[in-house]
């Protein structure tokens, strides 16, 4: 069987691999993949991760203690590039590190008032 040509047709090999598989060297895009049939709830999702991603990558380098500041910004110019509104954005971000945040640190210092109390009664 004959294939018709295309602009860009590769010679057999690695290339003709990926065109085989659904990728060509024009980046043509399976029709499964292609943006215009992804949900909106699942690009949602993705971009959500995306964002997320980003941020746990930023928030392991040690510019301050526990990411502070940097995780906020990162998350909140990530949310808003994938289209979040400003408002909802930076709302959900301070929640969001509220909520990690702040309970490691109660339990934290809960922990230490305790020890310290333990600590000087077998003293």
């Amino acid at each position: 069987m004959i294939e018709p040509k295309s602009p860009c047709a590769s010679p057999p090999g690695p290339a003709a691999k990926l065109q085989r598989r659904g990728r060509s060297c024009c980046g043509a895009v399976p029709e499964r993949d292609r943006p215009e049939t992804i949900d909106r709830d699942e690009r949602a999702v993705a971009e959500a991760f995306a964002a997320w991603s980003l941020v746990r990558l930023l928030g392991s380098l040690p510019i301050t203690p526990g990411g502070l500041g940097v995780v906020e910004v990162g998350l909140t110019a990530a949310l808003v590039g994938f289209g979040g509104a400003n408002a909802e954005v930076v709302a959900a971000v301070l929640l969001y590190r509220f909520l990690t945040i702040v309970p490691t640190l109660i339990l934290g210092l809960l922990a230490g008032a305790i020890w310290r109390r333990l600590k000087a009664v077998r003293a």
